[in-house]
């Protein structure tokens, strides 16, 4: 990737490498994004490679009511700061800027603050942003997806869980090279599972669990209907929903017995651990709930060529 077709581009250095990864948001561990920038500075710390992160908090868009083009509206998060920690040892620089300011200057901001770095190499971890088309200019970029699709945005090199697969040729945007790289989730362990009596499970139930922060809008029928007519056949199922599941319409999923929702829960490992079945709805994601329900023993239940 040092061979940059632009003229100027630097051989490898001698020291360390200098990296600089860029992340559109960065709010918590519990944010997908956050978590594969987090396992990524882990790795490089640990490497003892220098390294700063970046990120303009392009979610947040000061009178972010003016910018609704649709139904749908950003909610503003504040970041998480104690939930920012390495899973190794080593020590790193997180630049964001002030958020009370326009996009357009956190862009300039972010964009001088790299120069100024100098990297030898930067990391996109995230599925687009304006900001990637300037780093394809003038440096390395290596392109880390938050989704199973390469990003949409130019990257020389596209780490790929499933090197296999075609490249999606985005209009635009030139191919990457594919390397493989599954290295996304940093293991976490066995995690004590949630006593089932506490939200009045029968201990010999067949638990589903489907986990998400945008529930009410993956939730959606005819999947709905099909999985609402299994729980009816078998008596023993329950449907456990994690995260935002409140919202969601009768017409979609009516109130039932077996059928429990919880708002999202900061130990999702433990809520995991107690159930049977990770069932994922029809989404484009990064996995992450799957990763975490395959490490606790669940069996997974999603579509091909989607999320996990």
């Amino acid at each position: 990737i040092c061979q940059k077709r632009e003229q100027g581009a630097r051989d490898l250095p001698v020291t360390p490498l200098r990296v600089a990864i860029y992340t559109p948001q960065v709010v918590s561990s519990r944010h997908g994004g956050t978590t594969f920038t987090l396992n990524v500075m882990s790795v490089l710390a640990r490497e003892g490679l220098d390294l700063r992160t970046f990120s303009a908090q392009e979610t947040n868009i000061p009178a972010v009511d003016s910018y609704h083009g649709g139904a749908e509206s950003l909610t503003p998060v504040s970041v998480e700061a104690e939930s920012l920690t390495l899973n190794a040892p080593g020590s790193f620089q997180l630049i964001l800027p002030d958020t009370r300011f326009s996009l357009r200057l956190r862009f300039d901001q972010i964009l001088q603050a790299i120069d100024a770095y100098s990297p030898d190499v930067v990391i996109f971890v995230g599925f687009m942003s304006p900001l990637a088309f300037k780093f394809y200019e003038h440096y390395p970029v290596v392109g880390l997806s938050v989704h199973a699709l390469p990003p949409v945005a130019p990257v020389d090199v596209w780490l790929s869980a499933d090197p296999q697969r075609s490249v999606v040729h985005w209009s635009g945007v030139p191919a990457p090279q594919i390397f493989p790289f599954s290295f996304r989730f940093w293991p976490a362990g066995q995690a004590t599972p949630v006593d089932r009596s506490s939200i009045d499970l029968p201990a010999d139930a067949t638990v589903l669990v489907t986990a998400g922060f945008r529930l009410s809008a993956e939730i959606t029928a005819p999947w709905s209907e099909r999985v609402l007519a299994f729980i009816e056949a078998h008596t023993d199922v329950h449907w456990l929903l994690i995260g935002g599941a409140e919202e969601l319409s009768p017409a979609v999923l009516p109130q039932h017995p077996r059928i429990h929702r919880l708002p999202p829960q900061p130990r999702l490992e433990t809520w995991l651990a107690m159930c049977d079945i990770y069932l994922n709805p029809p989404r484009i994601g990064g996995g992450g709930a799957l990763a975490m329900a395959m490490e606790q023993g669940l069996a997974v239940l999603t579509f091909a060529n989607s999320d996990g």
